[in-house]
């Protein structure tokens, strides 16, 4: 299976290291559940050029299926204080939900100005969730940062 290294974690919520669009939206796809070759039939070659680069260069690597959790995830912490983490933290939420199809929503909450921009992005990013089929996690973003309903 593929995963995301601690490097590509980090990609994926800060964009510290700049990755093209493309190299980008293979890091999003590979979410620990499909290995190499399944991923890379799911591809064009262009792309699978981008995942050759992201194995390269250590934002991903193959790692044997990991066993199932003994206990359930603990809840992820609440949004920090700082407007800034709390953008970056939220973007990488969006993203860790929907995938490559959250994209522009990530960059909406990272490129909001103020306070009432942000609360706007949540806000449309928790409807576009449920819209598409994702209410608990639609319900989970909600309530970690702290969206009027």
């Amino acid at each position: 299976m593929l995963q995301k290294t601690e490097k590509g974690r980090q990609e994926v919520a800060t964009r510290t290291h700049g990755l093209r669009q493309a190299a980008r939206s293979v890091l999003l796809m590979i979410d620990g559940k499909r290995s190499e070759a399944e991923l890379r039939a799911l591809m064009p070659p262009a792309l699978a050029q981008e995942l050759d680069r992201l194995l390269q260069e250590g934002f991903v690597a193959n790692e044997a299926a990991a066993p199932a959790p003994a206990a359930p995830t603990p809840a992820p912490p609440p949004p920090a204080a700082d407007p800034l983490q709390k953008r970056l933290e939220a973007a990488h939420a969006v993203t860790e939900a929907l995938g490559p199809q959250g994209d522009h929503l990530a960059l909406r909450i990272e490129r909001s100005k103020t306070a009432e921009e942000l609360q706007d992005a949540l806000f449309f990013a928790y409807q576009v969730m449920g819209d598409l089929g994702r209410s608990r996690h639609a319900q989970a973003f909600a309530e970690r940062f702290q969206i009027k309903l």
